[in-house]
């Protein structure tokens, strides 16, 4: 089975609902998982993280695109996370988080101690370091989804003049 690509939240970046987000500006930098720094390349994660469950590869607006995907499960909670490169360059991070049920004021408080924050709510802010690296939250029906990106690279690229559609 192949993996289709999903831009979806690539997408949310450029639609009018993010720009209505407020920006939580951090001075630390933000790295995905901790650990792994935007730009960094498939080996340097590979050594990290360890071998992928799944590695897609395919062309996103013409620039060779991978996608590692790794996949957690403790208890009934399961957790799926994507890494996707660009040129073997990390550019985007997704975690889908699968539980039966939220706690937000639990979410809020750990991301509002996390980085430090005087005020936060998931549902509307972003949280952005000095670099313009930012994380994103989006809270589906049985899925909590944190986006990790780099706006700069995103804003520079051509995604969005190839897959103007919003799903």
């Amino acid at each position: 089975m192949g993996y289709d690509g999903d831009l979806r939240f690539i997408r949310r970046l450029k639609d009018r609902r993010y720009r209505l987000k407020l920006k939580q500006p951090i001075n630390n930098t933000i790295c995905f998982l901790d650990k792994i720094s935007f730009g960094e390349n498939e080996l340097n994660v590979i050594n990290i993280l360890g071998e992928p469950f799944l590695i897609y590869r395919n062309f996103l607006s013409d620039l060779p695109h991978t996608v590692f995907s790794y996949r957690l499960k403790s208890g009934t909670n399961k957790i799926k996370i994507e890494l996707h490169f660009v040129d073997k360059s990390f550019f985007l991070g997704i975690i889908f988080y699968h539980t039966k049920s939220f706690n937000h004021s639990d979410l809020n408080h750990y991301f509002k101690a996390d980085f430090g924050l005087d005020s936060f709510h998931f549902m509307r802010d972003i949280i952005v370091d000095p670099h313009d690296n930012f994380i994103e939250f989006h809270l589906d029906p049985d899925h909590f989804i944190m986006t990790f990106s780099k706006m700069k690279w995103i804003d520079s690229t051509k995604i969005f003049q190839n897959n103007q559609q919003v799903s």
